[in-house]
């Protein structure tokens, strides 16, 4: 699992030998000291890669009832989506990490074909995205949480809404800074 390279330094790993055949997924997630967003493609493309590697980096974080979507966007490439709950974070000590879990993010691409990582680099936040973000994570968290219900939640905004219009009802933006 992607979860046991968390509070280390994402840019000394090299290889996810576990995502090797996985499908194409988005997972974003928090550590104590940085969120992360692991992209794992299957053989990204030259102009995949270097749009993500040099493209302008947006996120965006659409609050729903039971789940903060994450959607981003490098370059010109589609907007990607990797829904959230921080009820689902084991890897971060909340409320109390959040002043650094909600600074930074590390943007992690690893091909699934090998596992291995294509490129990794440590981007900021702006001021009004973080106190965004970290006011989302605390709403949810005084929220009850059920696997038994959020899993169906997502499926229903997935089969509701595309990743644009998800994008589009943001409660913030934010171009990421070097």
């Amino acid at each position: 699992m992607i979860e046991k390279y968390f509070n280390t330094d994402p840019e000394g790993i090299t290889n996810y030998p576990d995502q090797i055949g996985q499908p194409d997924h988005n997972v974003f997630d928090l550590c104590d000291s940085y969120s992360v967003l692991f992209m794992v493609l299957e053989n990204p493309t030259e102009h995949e890669i270097a749009q993500i590697k040099t493209g302008t980096k947006r996120i965006r974080m659409t609050l729903f009832e039971d789940c903060m979507w994450m959607t981003f966007k490098y370059g010109d490439l589609d907007w990607n989506e990797a829904p959230y709950n921080p009820h689902l974070s084991n890897q971060a000590h909340l409320p109390q990490s959040l002043p650094l879990s909600c600074r930074n993010i590390y943007i992690v691409l690893v091909n699934s074909s090998d596992g291995a990582v294509v490129f990794c680099k440590r981007y900021k936040y702006n001021e009004e995205f973080t106190q965004c973000l970290e006011d989302g994570i605390l709403y949810l968290l005084e929220k009850e949480f059920s696997n038994r219900q959020y899993f169906p939640f997502l499926e229903a905004v997935q089969s509701q809404y595309s990743m644009e219009e998800i994008a589009n009802e943001a409660n913030c933006d934010c171009y990421l800074l070097d």
